[in-house]
């Protein structure tokens, strides 16, 4: 009898000290650095669980408030709504939320073959109607942001705006010279998630790499051609072919391209490295615009 009494008072005893610590020591959280797998990050996170803890379950990101610094956990169709309405932002502090995101919908990154020789032999980008793919995109800074003048050069940089699909306008004039211009925009036939949103470049010093992560995805409407998607190296776009085979991609499917190329804008940052999942390409050669002789 007297070991069992003792027994219950150990027990009672252990209990009222689990009560005197935090919930996040009693889970396991907190100061032994266990992972917090939650749905509901906002209660865990007022028990004392550090944003950095806290990993959303299978399928859910992890999303900071930006007004008050608390965390959410929402699909990832959520997080861009979110992200673009200025709610809040994936955590750049910790790279679960990214990786999760590019994870979650692409596998194996590949950068894509460049031709150095010809300007205009392009590498089209081709996807599949119904399927999604992920561009990689990563930047160095290349300029100090406060000594960079002009609407480039802001100090939060945002990167949703970076990726747009279009059309180029081309013009023939009747003394023989040309114009080109920007046409259509068609970003809105694709469902497009970024991560992350911005970029403090104050927190990048020089020399430093940040990278974005885009996941798109065509609507039933965005079966096409289109001249210009995401950012390419030297300034350009790559054009982009949605619901068509290698076969069926032709040079005369897009716009002509100025043979003195992209014309680049001044920032402090440099797109260095541009890697794509879930899409496929065809190099082909792109008609260039060219003066015609005086008569």
């Amino acid at each position: 009898m007297k070991t069992v009494c003792l027994t219950i008072l150990a027990i009672m005893g252990i209990s009222m000290i689990m009560m005197s610590f935090p919930a996040s020591f009693a889970l396991g959280y907190g100061s032994i650095a266990k992972p917090a797998i939650t749905s509901v990050p906002l209660r865990i996170f007022k028990e004392g669980v550090s944003v950095k803890d806290i990993v959303c379950k299978e399928n859910f990101l992890l999303i900071i408030k930006a007004k008050d610094g608390t965390p959410a956990c929402v699909k990832p169709e959520t997080a861009s709504k979110l992200i673009e309405r200025g709610w809040g932002a994936i955590d750049e502090s910790s790279l679960v939320s990214i990786d999760t995101l590019s994870n979650h919908y692409c596998k194996n990154f590949y950068a894509v073959p460049e031709n150095k020789t010809y300007l205009n032999t392009v590498p089209v980008l081709l996807m599949k109607s119904d399927s999604t793919a992920c561009a990689r995109l990563t930047f160095t800074i290349s300029s100090n942001y406060n000594d960079c003048n002009g609407p480039n050069c802001q100090h939060v940089l945002s990167l949703g705006p970076m990726l747009f699909i279009r059309n180029l306008h081309y013009e023939k004039y009747g003394d023989g010279s040309f114009g080109i211009t920007q046409g259509q925009d068609y970003t809105h036939s694709f469902k497009i998630m970024t991560a992350p949103g911005t970029v403090d470049l104050a927190n990048y010093p020089l020399g430093a790499n940040f990278t974005v992560t885009y996941v798109i995805s065509p609507l039933p409407n965005a079966t096409g051609f289109y001249d210009q998607s995401m950012p390419r190296l030297a300034c350009g776009h790559y054009p982009l072919a949605v619901g068509y085979s290698k076969d069926q991609v032709n040079a005369s499917d897009f716009s002509y391209i100025n043979p003195l190329g992209s014309t680049c804008v001044s920032s402090a940052d440099k797109l260095t490295k541009v890697e794509v999942s879930g899409m496929d390409y065809k190099d082909i050669e792109l008609r260039l615009a060219l003066l015609e002789p005086e008569k």
